[in-house]
């Protein structure tokens, strides 16, 4: 089902900076944060919705988004535990939350994600000063709250952050074969460096090194659900 779009953006906001971008003060865009966030959650509960599931997350947004870098824990403080328990692509989160992490985003505290939930519903914060939510009705109500709260709606055709417009590099899956290629490459090497991103911009480094004269490796792949794959290592003589 294609969504209906609406881009949501603050009144006050005019006139517009560079390359169409809106101009707004350190203590307006506090209050228009709330504004959005209020205005998004009724867009939500319109569709009988109470969870989103976190899309693309990343821990610092892919274009500068944070004008005071590392605020708050680029704005997740609060809302997940220090080792980001459970925010990742595809998890699913309280609509509380999800509009904590609207807040973030439009205060450029640093982190982005897409937010989507049932029947194409979406929420896309975008970096000049917009906000875009497809919903599969009308949602009515919901416009005209959001409206009430100081935004201007628009229906647009599409949303510039649509994932199909991703441009993303190719990651292959961690499994059996990977574990096998690392166990190899280590073996032949004596050591590799072996990267693991569970959230875009936020990265861990293992070394798995092989030992004994038989050099023999073993790498085990501990899944923990949903959220990420661990590269727990181990290296055991031959």
């Amino acid at each position: 089902m294609t969504p209906r779009v609406h881009r949501l953006c603050p009144r006050t906001a005019r006139p517009r900076g560079p390359e169409g971008s809106t101009v707004l003060t350190h203590d307006s865009r506090q209050g228009i944060a709330n504004a959005w966030a209020a205005a998004v959650a009724g867009f939500a509960l319109d569709a009988g919705l109470t969870r989103l599931a976190v899309d693309n997350p990343m821990k610092d947004g892919f274009f500068s988004f944070s004008v005071r870098a590392a605020r708050n824990r680029q704005g997740l403080g609060g809302l997940f535990p220090y080792d980001l328990t459970g925010y990742h692509d595809g998890a699913l989160v309280p609509l509380g939350t999800a509009m904590g992490l609207v807040r973030a985003m439009v205060l450029r505290e640093g982190t982005w994600c897409r937010l989507i939930g049932d029947d194409g519903f979406f929420v896309h914060v975008g970096t000049r000063d917009d906000v875009y939510v497809g919903t599969a009705t009308a949602s009515e109500r919901a416009v005209s709250h959001a409206r009430a709260l100081g935004l201007s709606v628009d229906r647009v055709d599409a949303s510039p952050w649509d994932p199909a417009l991703d441009h993303v590099d190719e990651h292959r899956p961690a499994d059996a074969e990977f574990w096998t290629h690392v166990t190899q490459l280590t073996a032949e090497h004596g050591g590799i460096l072996v990267e693991e991103q569970h959230i875009r911009n936020a990265y861990t480094w293992h070394r798995p090194v092989s030992v004994g004269d038989g050099g023999r490796v073993v790498v085990v792949g501990v899944d923990l659900g949903r959220r990420r794959m661990v590269l727990s290592l181990r290296c055991v003589g031959g």
